[in-house]
């Protein structure tokens, strides 16, 4: 288990007006919530128990953290400010968790099966038919095939002189290619290729940018950090085209995303927030259906057909 932390935190103004004792406190107060997965919630019952036994002092470094922005009070309790910009929802846990049991027990099973295979007698000298090896080796001077942890072959039995055969090829080379297989991206099985490399995910970053005045952003590095597409790519398994499209169209209009209902006025518009949050998307989606449905609305005069013809186009409102 590891948490986020940008290298340039402790320069950060915020980080620096609250202190670095306090800072320590803001760390140990994430930990908390990573290992606990309370989506960024603190109990208040639990800041005197968090980096030492003064919970006098623990106090004073939360209140301070409060003032540089890093913490938000919620009631009793405290929510580190912005957790889910940067770390995976407890919802989002779970089902990468689950997948990843399921990538386990299918491994095991297919190891399991494949161990089977081997020692359930194939003719291969050594669980097959009686005498195989041993007749072969007296009346041809040829032994088994004896297959090496490289992957190659040595016939006959040992100090025969037997000699190696060439390394099986990848199914590339077999072809007639000249490429091994590259590492496949943990997302392709979405549709069949890198979410980066995907039309549907290009459409919808780049409507999305435009709409909130990026049109000039591109994607983080391409590969397994990708992570702007793989959060647009997990949005549109779930959700499809159409909908991601509408709500990459009205996310400017959402008031956390363009600030104007943030406690401390900061937008919220990046990728990760508005299609990697659930919550987030389906606020979204239902504010631009709405929109689109009710009269006095901007698109009063539009049907939803309409309006989702236009995000399929990649237009924005």
């Amino acid at each position: 288990m590891y948490m986020r932390v940008d290298v340039g935190f402790p320069g950060h103004e915020k980080a620096i007006k609250a202190g670095g004792d306090a800072v320590w406190m803001w760390l140990a107060m994430k930990v908390y919530a990573k290992v606990q997965a309370t989506d960024g919630r603190v109990p208040g019952c639990m800041i005197g128990r968090l980096q030492g036994p003064d919970p006098a002092r623990q106090k004073r470094l939360v209140k301070r953290l409060v003032e540089a922005g890093l913490v938000d009070v919620e009631g009793s309790d405290y929510r580190l400010h912005d957790y889910l910009d940067w770390e995976e929802s407890s919802e989002q846990a779970a089902v990468r968790q689950a997948a990843a049991r399921r990538r386990k027990a299918d491994w095991e099973r297919r190891h399991k099966e494949e161990k089977e295979h081997r020692t359930s007698g194939d003719g291969n000298g050594v669980t097959g038919p009686p005498g195989n090896a041993v007749t072969n080796a007296v009346t041809n001077g040829v032994g088994p095939d004896v297959t090496n942890r490289a992957g190659n072959r040595r016939r006959g039995v040992e100090g025969s002189g037997g000699e190696l055969d060439p390394p099986t090829p990848f199914p590339e080379e077999r072809a007639g290619g000249s490429q091994r297989p590259t590492p496949r991206d943990p997302l392709e099985h979405l549709a069949g290729s890198a979410p980066q490399q995907r039309p549907e995910v290009i459409q919808v970053f780049e409507t999305f940018c435009a709409a909130v005045g990026q049109p000039n952003r591109r994607m983080r590095k391409p590969g397994f950090e990708c992570l702007d597409a793989n959060h647009i790519a997990e949005a549109l398994a779930t959700y499809g085209l159409e909908q991601c499209l509408l709500v990459a169209n009205h996310a400017p209009n959402d008031g956390r995303v363009n600030g104007t209902t943030d406690e401390r006025r900061e937008k919220h518009d990046t990728v990760r927030y508005v299609f990697g949050n659930p919550d987030t998307f389906a606020r979204i989606l239902h504010a631009a259906q709405g929109a689109a449905a009710q009269p006095g609305r901007r698109n009063a005069n539009r049907s939803m057909a309409e309006v989702m013809a236009e995000a399929r186009a990649g237009g924005v409102r």
